[in-house]
């Protein structure tokens, strides 16, 4: 939620409602109104959620790490070790304690809240912090294009501790057709 609250218990990462007050559905406004156009806006969210909700979360998360540091990447874990998500915290952490905020593809929200929304669709879960996808597993061009788009996302750049301006869509649109993206 934009506003950082916590949500009722059956308010879960992918529900209608979290997505439809994401700061990625905002931005889809944002974008349509400097000409993207509305299909095309919509296009790109339903890809970007498809794509790095539960995908390739901690590919993205770990590109972002590897700028900020390693000890605000946050991964959460199922019982059996199987990612459920992947995050970025915006300040350090140290043990399993879960302070302050988080970024990922939606938007800007509490860590404990994304625990709770991770934890409502994979049951429980264990964070595991600054363990991202090691630079050398990832190919070059993909983490290039991973940085580009995460420059892009308001959120994400601020989280990169980067000058803040106003996205480009053509930089983004670009970023995410080398991730994919068929639009």
């Amino acid at each position: 939620m934009r506003d950082g609250g916590m949500q009722s218990e059956t308010e879960h990462l992918l529900s209608p409602r979290r997505i439809a007050e994401s700061d990625l559905v905002a931005l889809s406004f944002e974008l349509r109104e400097s000409g993207l156009g509305a299909d095309a806006a919509s296009n790109l969210v339903g890809w970007l959620i498809d794509e790095f909700a539960l995908g390739r979360c901690a590919s993205l998360a770990s590109v972002i790490a590897h700028r900020v540091g390693r000890e605000q990447f946050v991964a959460f874990e199922r019982a059996d070790g199987r990612l459920a998500h992947a995050v970025v915290a915006c300040s350090p952490q140290d043990g399993t304690r879960l302070v302050g905020w988080a970024v990922d593809i939606l938007g800007r929200r509490r860590l404990a809240e994304v625990a709770h929304e991770v934890e409502s669709i994979s049951g429980p879960v264990t964070p595991r912090i600054g363990d991202p996808i090691g630079q050398a597993e990832m190919e070059d061009a993909e983490a290039a294009s991973l940085f580009a788009l995460a420059a892009e996302l308001p959120w994400l750049r601020a989280a990169m501790r980067m000058p803040l301006e106003a996205p480009d869509h053509g930089r983004l649109v670009e970023a995410a057709r080398t991730l994919g993206f068929p639009g």
